[in-house]
């Protein structure tokens, strides 16, 4: 049977007018097959219940300027290798229909992620449409037509148990590392290094770096140097969205800035320096230099063009920022020192030099350390130092590394 022609949306200009498609036809598309159904709703919801055949699509905050801007690929979005093939290969070919819980009238002109999302998918050229009333309408109508939890031997949903469901950034997606063939780790600070399997075993890149210290993200790369001086935290974490890498966050920030007071460069690495590795220094910038989120993440990405944290551990990194605004480290209040616990104070003097700093080298893959002295990368961050005062830690904030 062919599809109804979606109805247009009462709001929005000529040239970014959004499409309504009612339940009923999207029902009928779905018995022929000819439609390809995108669930934007989080996690938990969707694995609860969705209509049969949709992709679950999560759009991150993060990711939002990115999208704005054409530059992030439409794939990403899309939970798992299968759906993101079924993508690749469908939605060219059928009409598209996004849908969240509840939508049934939209004005085009807004700039929600739901209606930014649609309107990238029509500029890119795909035929799509939102469905009108959401999922709930559609499964007040057509519950044959939905899949439930009861109807699935899957365990992969199981965000709402580990507390995921609360977070803005909500989706199962796993963005595999694939190893890269980099000369050099990236220079994060001066002496902050992120970095590869491949740069772990490399003792000749410790020499010249300067490196002391590593901070391995696996549960299975060995720690090749033990023996040679070097010393190591490993945190036995694979990349996937189940794993929970914000507990261990405050011992590797320690650990981070353990490397920092001892004027010794450190490497943090995972597989493929993009996900795991990458999550702990976004979460050291966040604390240390006053970051926010997508201050730290902007940051890093400078300096590592390729990094690709999944969708879950920037989830955790959202929770660690509301964590790190709501402290009493932030607030002249701390008691960690009296009651032996992990401080989220920053480091006062590294947010002044966040605040101050305007000019200087950027870290790159082709990265040379033969001086003695490092310089401090460009900071593109305006940070307020008045924001991050605290009594609670003092010290120099050294950014020269011991010969």
């Amino acid at each position: 049977m062919p599809a109804q022609t979606p109805e247009r949306s009462s709001f929005g200009m000529e040239d970014s007018e959004l499409f309504g498609t009612s339940s009923k036809s999207v029902q009928e598309q779905v018995l022929s097959g000819q439609v390809l159904l995108m669930d934007y709703r989080p996690n938990s919801a969707f694995c609860r219940a969705h209509i049969e055949g949709a992709l679950n699509v999560c759009l991150p905050g993060i990711l939002l300027r990115r999208l704005q801007k054409g530059n992030l690929s439409l794939k990403c979005l899309i939970q798992g290798d299968e759906g993101k093939d079924l993508f690749v290969k469908m939605a060219s070919k059928v009409p598209l229909i996004l849908y969240d819980e509840n939508s049934s009238n939209i004005n085009a002109n807004s700039d929600t992620p739901f209606v930014l999302l649609l309107r990238r998918l029509k500029e890119v050229g795909y035929r799509v449409s939102y469905l009108r009333g959401g999922f709930s309408e559609f499964y007040r109508l057509f519950p044959h037509l939905c899949q439930t939890s009861e109807d699935s031997d899957s365990d992969e949903c199981s965000l709402t148990d580990l507390g995921f469901d609360r977070l803005k950034i909500e989706t199962t997606l796993v963005q595999a590392e694939t190893p890269l063939d980099n000369r050099y780790p990236a220079q994060i600070l001066p002496y902050l290094y992120l970095g590869t399997k491949q740069d772990c075993e490399n003792f000749e890149l410790f020499s010249k770096l300067r490196i002391r210290y590593v901070l391995n993200v696996t549960p299975n790369i060995p720690n090749c140097f033990e023996d040679n001086g070097i010393k190591y935290m490993q945190i036995p974490i694979m990349d996937h969205w189940s794993q929970n890498l914000a507990a261990f966050f405050p011992e590797a920030i320690e650990f981070i800035d353990e490397a920092r007071r001892a004027k010794s460069g450190i490497l943090v690495h995972c597989l493929a320096g993009v996900s795991r590795s990458v999550t702990v220094t976004v979460a050291y910038l966040m604390q240390k230099l006053c970051l926010s989120l997508n201050d730290a993440y902007d940051f890093v990405k400078e300096r590592k063009s390729n990094i690709s944290p999944n969708f879950n551990f920037m989830g955790q990194l959202k929770d660690f920022e509301q964590k790190l605004s709501t402290s009493p480290c932030r607030t002249g209040t701390c008691r960690c020192a009296i009651d032996g616990c992990h401080c989220l104070s920053p480091d006062p003097t590294s947010c002044s030099w966040m605040s101050t700093s305007s000019t200087s080298s950027s870290a790159s893959s082709s990265t040379s350390s033969s001086s003695s002295e490092l310089t401090t990368p460009a900071s593109s961050v305006s940070v307020s130092a008045s924001t991050c005062s605290t009594d609670s830690r003092r010290g120099e904030f050294d950014f020269h590394l011991d010969t």
